[in-house]
């Protein structure tokens, strides 16, 4: 009679810890069969898959210097050559350096641009002086920004050519990199991991001992780890495929960059390296001009000061010496 009670309350001990780890599982959130990550990605996309085999596609990464108005081309040009099939899970990226003259101007623009190609921003910084440190410590100090943008594919290529409208864009790197047999790699194990889980818990219901329950639970518990882990790899691989990235450089500037010529004769070498020299000599009695007089308050004051107390010390040393000659000469006469 007591063997039997130790094994009933054993048998229910492991119904317990059953459904308690069931009951984890699944507080963990709940996952479907698909994972659609972003806006547009259809809930049945991991059957897209079941009969497409393409071996990876390399990576493509450009480098562009120029004419701002080719920058969209590019990035277009790129994705183009790219869009073999609409299987290809290719994730785009740029990063682009802008100048400008008009910072919150340009900033203002930045964001109705991300508005108008229902872009988000990820990440941001702006960093900078006021406007009158400008002048004192130079170019250095002028405001910066950095920005992570996001950006929907299919206006990827609109956004980057864009950005030339609002500012000086000095140089853009766009790279593509093609995850497609990656992602169905990954795909493929986690629909092995969903099929091993129906089969532990056909073979949970199934089970006559206490110590198999527990086996199927510890391999179940890992298969569904395996499952959670694949997933969010899935969803975040789709979400940089669907939202492209922009990283972007915002520099306040006095004047934009010249663009670079491929070739300069010896007589242009010599004209631009003294317009240059010249140039740099004007801003510099400039500056030296705005710092004297900008300076001027704290340079009249200790003048209102020591004028006075210097004069009185002269006063006082005359006296003393007029006084030291006088007494030299009493002295002189009274012998």
């Amino acid at each position: 009679m007591k063997n039997r009670l130790i094994a009933v309350c054993a048998v229910l001990l492991a119904l317990v810890l059953l459904f308690a780890g069931c009951g984890a599982a699944s507080s963990g959130g709940k996952r479907t069969d698909s994972y659609p990550a972003a806006p547009g990605y259809a809930a049945d996309s991991s059957n897209y898959y079941d009969d497409y085999d393409s071996p990876e596609s390399p990576s493509y990464e450009s480098e562009w210097k120029g004419d701002s108005g080719s920058l969209g081309e590019l990035t277009e040009g790129m994705m183009n050559a790219n869009a073999n099939s609409e299987f290809d899970k290719i994730i785009y990226t740029a990063n682009v350096d802008l100048e400008t003259l008009e910072f919150e101007e340009t900033i203002a623009a930045l964001y109705k641009l991300i508005e108008a190609n229902g872009a988000f921003i990820e990440t941001s910084s702006v960093s900078g002086t006021n406007y009158n440190a400008k002048y004192y410590y130079g170019y250095s100090s002028y405001r910066t920004a950095y920005f992570t943008i996001r950006v929907p594919k299919e206006n990827f290529a609109g956004l980057t050519g864009s950005l030339s409208s609002i500012g000086n864009v000095t140089q853009s790197r766009t790279s593509a990199d093609n995850i497609t047999s990656s992602f169905l790699d990954t795909e493929s194990r986690l629909k092995a991991y969903r099929t091993e889980e129906s089969n532990l818990l056909d073979m949970m219901e199934k089970a006559d001992t206490v110590e198999d329950m527990i086996t199927i639970q510890d391999r179940l518990s890992w298969v569904r780890y395996e499952i959670e882990s694949l997933t969010s790899q899935l969803n975040n691989w789709q979400r940089r495929v669907d939202y492209s990235t922009l990283n972007l450089n915002v520099t306040e500037v006095k004047e934009y960059t010249e663009e670079p010529v491929e070739e300069k004769t010896f007589g242009e070498e010599i004209r631009d390296g003294f317009n240059s020299s010249v140039k740099w000599l004007k801003q510099a009695l400039r500056d030296i001009v705005v710092f004297v007089v900008s300076a001027l308050p704290v340079l009249v004051l200790p003048l209102i000061i020591l004028v006075p107390a210097g004069i009185i010390l002269l006063i006082v040393l005359l006296a003393v010496r007029g006084h030291k000659k006088k007494a030299k000469k009493n002295a002189a006469e009274g012998k």
